[in-house]
């Protein structure tokens, strides 16, 4: 079987060594390229080191827990890098207006949060007076503008979508994204105060403030090191510089390579499956030609 993934970001480079696994445990012929129109693979995810610092260009971090990731983790050999958050480094920093900034845990300390102006802090403040609801789907941007403002929407909710997804909250759907959020508006109408019920649940429950156990964890080397090991595991099957043009299917469907893939080099190749992994703009132009 021949397939191709459209591809080589973090999607592309996990659903490769996914095709490439489970075909080697089947004993399954399995001819598989991956194509990348940039001169690296990873997509966003990215890690360099600065002064001694690992420095993170996009997501940094993955949830604890059984799941996808720490299986893929375990499957590359990387169970021993992993890196539990500490406890102790429950701090947030977020850059603006020229320094950084300790991102606020709750009201109180919102208030000395200079990375917004005096008027942004007293407009996030006043979001139970000014929340509402809405039956849409909106970005991440607009949700967060109407609860607490532009300003405050775009220093805080922005750097927090980057953080997570590597994203643009001015694109990113909140109802895709962070579906808990529409609950909590759509249950008590105010983010602050739904944080507010939720702390005093919290604090009744166990009798005194807790913040539960950490569920964050990375890997000592960067999130980097996972790109680079998914690489080492697809090894000459990823093609860089080769960006695909279009996607097209046989005229007839019986073909044994039914679908032909045209690169911006002029050369057209057949496959009998392609897995596209590209950004949403870069994939309607793939399809274009498909019904």
């Amino acid at each position: 079987m021949r397939v191709a993934v459209l591809g080589a970001g973090f999607a592309g480079l996990t659903v490769a060594h996914a095709l490439k696994r489970d075909a080697s445990r089947r004993g399954v012929d399995l001819t598989l390229e991956v194509f990348e129109s940039a001169p690296r693979a990873g997509g966003r995810i990215r890690t360099t080191s600065d002064d001694g610092f690992l420095v993170e260009w996009a997501a940094d971090a993955f949830q604890t827990g059984p799941g996808p990731a720490q299986t893929l983790v375990q499957d590359l050999g990387l169970a021993g890098e992993r890196a539990d958050a500490s406890p102790h480094a429950a701090r947030r920093y977020v850059y603006s207006r020229g320094a950084l900034h300790r991102f606020p845990s709750g009201p109180g300390s919102l208030l000395g949060f200079a990375a917004i102006s005096p008027q942004g802090r007293a407009r996030v403040l006043a979001e139970p007076f000014l929340a509402g609801r809405v039956a849409r789907e909106e970005s991440v941007q607009e949700f967060a503008a109407r609860h607490v403002g532009e300003e405050a929407a775009r220093v805080m909710a922005g750097a927090f979508v980057r953080g997570v997804y590597a994203g643009d909250a001015t694109k990113l759907s909140l109802d895709a994204s962070f579906p808990r959020m529409r609950e909590l508006e759509r249950e008590h109408r105010s983010l602050l105060l739904s944080m507010g019920r939720a702390a005093s649940a919290r604090k009744g429950r166990s009798g005194a403030k807790a913040s539960g156990p950490r569920t964050l964890w990375s890997l000592k080397r960067g999130m980097g090191s996972l790109v680079e090991r998914l690489e080492e595991s697809l090894g000459d099957a990823i093609h860089l510089e080769t960006p695909a043009l279009r996607l097209s299917r046989a005229p007839d469907y019986a073909a044994p390579t039914p679908f032909k893939v045209r690169f911006a080099s002029g050369e057209s190749r057949s496959f009998d499956s392609v897995i596209v992994a590209t950004p949403a703009p870069d994939a309607a132009a793939l399809l274009r030609g498909l019904d």
